[in-house]
């Protein structure tokens, strides 16, 4: 914030001081209900002839922020009485002088994925469906990561001697892995979640995997379902970073009481699942699922239902077998997620990202 006196220049501005001024920004996160000062207040004793001054925000939640105004207040000579100026921002006429508005973008945390997330979709690899492939995340390609250090077992033929001579210990070559198994993202907003914190959480664990997956190459696409954005993101290439400004531009977590009822009936039902499939390229496509119950976010991998008649049977053996019926019919019911999936993690906080 930057104050500057229009008058009183000269001898007259020292008769006539600045002093003791508060000041108070308000801002509004897009999508939530109403204005919240960004922190806390600034005290200045006295303000010269020009000055800018920083206020440090606490930490914010993903999404967009606009400051709606700023308030400044002053209490001189001898607190006497209060003289107050508001500075109001309007965003729905252009700003003057190209000036850019006060709006700033906060992006999802993204949390280092450090345990055997991708060794963990080989290992649920069906004979048929999505996980078709089945090749081994160890298998090394000709392409150098980089070097590490020597760990007992590499082959000799790896061995950097050029680093290894330079630093004075033994150093091996780092290369990229050959057949990752590809995966996709899914994550349906009109769930129920229960809480912000649930909500929030799925994001989060969305845009560390989505990380994970463009940091080995694999360029994951994240599928939102019934998503409504605050405002639209910008025109970018897909990639990390649109998904990211995606992901930064969904609306808040509100709790309705008719949104929320709709949502309770849904719990964790998926419709029109081979369509989706069908949008996805070969590889696993997991589903981020709650679970109000526990507060968890769910890892569901999912493949075809009824891709074959022998998986049709027997997912329809397992749901009769569940409901004691005699006979079902599953062409249009939406299945609970939990009975077409494979479940392989669940996330409670940051920890368990971490661990995935």
């Amino acid at each position: 914030i930057m104050l500057a006196r229009k008058l009183g220049i000269g001898s007259f501005g020292y008769l006539f001081p600045i002093n003791f001024l508060r000041i108070t920004v308000n801002v509004v996160r897009l999508g939530s209900a109403a204005a919240a000062p960004l922190s806390k207040p600034l005290l200045l004793k006295a303000v010269p002839e020009k000055e800018t001054f920083q206020l440090l925000a606490g930490p914010l939640r993903r999404g967009i922020y606009r400051v709606s105004s700023i308030v400044v207040f002053s209490c001189f000579p001898f607190g006497l009485a209060w003289a107050s100026r508001e500075i109001q921002f309007k965003f729905d006429s252009p700003p003057k002088d190209d000036e850019p508005l006060p709006e700033t973008t906060v992006y999802p945390k993204v949390y280092p994925v450090a345990g055997s997330f991708l060794q963990k979709l080989n290992v649920v690899t069906p004979s048929v469906g999505l996980l078709s492939r089945k090749s081994s995340p160890y298998q090394n390609s000709a392409v150098v990561r980089g070097v590490r250090e020597y760990v007992k077992g590499d082959s000799p033929r790896i061995i950097h001697w050029a680093s290894s001579a330079r630093l004075g210990r033994l150093l091996t070559r780092e290369f990229e892995a050959e057949g990752l198994p590809a995966f996709d993202l899914l994550i349906d907003l009109k769930w129920d979640w229960g809480t912000e914190e649930l909500y929030e959480l799925a994001l989060i664990t969305a845009a560390s995997l989505v990380t994970l997956g463009y940091r080995w190459g694999l360029a994951p696409k994240l599928i939102v379902r019934n998503q409504t954005l605050v405002t639209t993101p910008p025109n970018l290439p897909p990639g990390l970073h649109a998904t990211i400004e995606l992901i930064a531009r969904l609306d808040p977590f509100t709790r309705i009481e008719e949104t929320s009822r709709v949502a309770a009936r849904r719990g964790r039902r998926v419709e029109k699942l081979d369509d989706l499939i069908k949008k996805t390229r070969e590889g696993a496509l997991i589903f981020l699922a709650p679970r109000t119950e526990k507060s968890q976010v769910e890892l569901v991998v999912v493949q075809p239902p009824g891709k074959t008649d022998a998986d049709r049977q027997q997912r329809v053996s397992k749901v009769m077998s569940l409901t004691g019926t005699q006979t079902l019919d599953l062409r249009r019911e939406p299945d609970d997620i939990s009975q077409v999936g494979v479940s392989i993690s669940t996330v409670s906080g940051a920890e368990d990202i971490c661990k995935l």
